[in-house]
């Protein structure tokens, strides 16, 4: 992720803005960006938004909970800081962003919509540092929802960065049911700015 992603409690009306101007129908860089959500039912939807620079314009739905993908789909790459709030009014905080320069939040995670199904076949990643990676899933246990480690990968062995640590792990079809959360997660070995690209391997029903 170039930004954070804090998963909320609830749904709701959210709202988008940039940190820079250029980021509006007239502007050099973003125009419109796209948000995949589910809802607190976990019925996945997707709403367009119209970008008016540092302004904060609302979304349409009053039913926006858990945020699977947030793109940029007309213009260029952002200009600014394309942020996504959890409200629509002053002290709205962010639940993710799209970094400058870039098209994508880039979450490295799955919703899993009700009524749907699936299996992890794989996952990887490749650092320009030392890196501690987690495959986590959530899963649903009657009323019980259970955060659970799936797979754990240690990059090491680079004295003297940038390099590059590269893994490709593929499973045994790891299942998992509706209204479940799988993502990758990861803990720089050092202090320093490490960059990390991962992908999620998944077949859905």
């Amino acid at each position: 992720m170039a930004r954070t992603y804090v998963e909320q409690s609830g749904q709701a009306q959210r709202s988008v803005a940039s940190s820079s101007a250029q980021d509006a129908p007239a502007g050099t860089g973003a125009k419109k960006v796209r948000i995949h959500y589910l809802t607190s039912a976990y019925v996945a939807k997707t709403e367009d938004v119209t970008l008016n620079g540092t302004s904060k314009v609302n979304t349409v739905a009053s039913d926006i909970r858990f945020i699977e993908k947030f793109h940029v789909i007309e213009g260029a790459a952002a200009a600014g800081a394309i942020v996504l709030y959890d409200g629509t009014g002053g002290g709205a905080t962010e639940v993710t962003g799209i970094g400058v320069g870039t098209f994508d939040a880039f979450l490295c995670h799955h919703y899993v919509p009700a009524g749907k199904s699936g299996y992890v076949y794989g996952w990887g990643a490749s650092s320009d540092d030392e890196v501690k990676l987690k495959l986590m899933g959530r899963s649903t246990y009657g009323v019980n929802i259970v955060d659970e480690h799936w797979d754990l990968v240690n990059l090491m062995g680079i004295a003297t960065p940038p390099g590059l640590l590269i893994f490709d792990r593929r499973l045994v079809a790891v299942p998992y049911a509706e209204k479940a959360y799988i993502r990758a997660t990861m803990i720089p070995n050092q202090t320093s700015s490490t960059t990390v690209r991962g992908e999620l391997l998944c077949w859905e029903m």
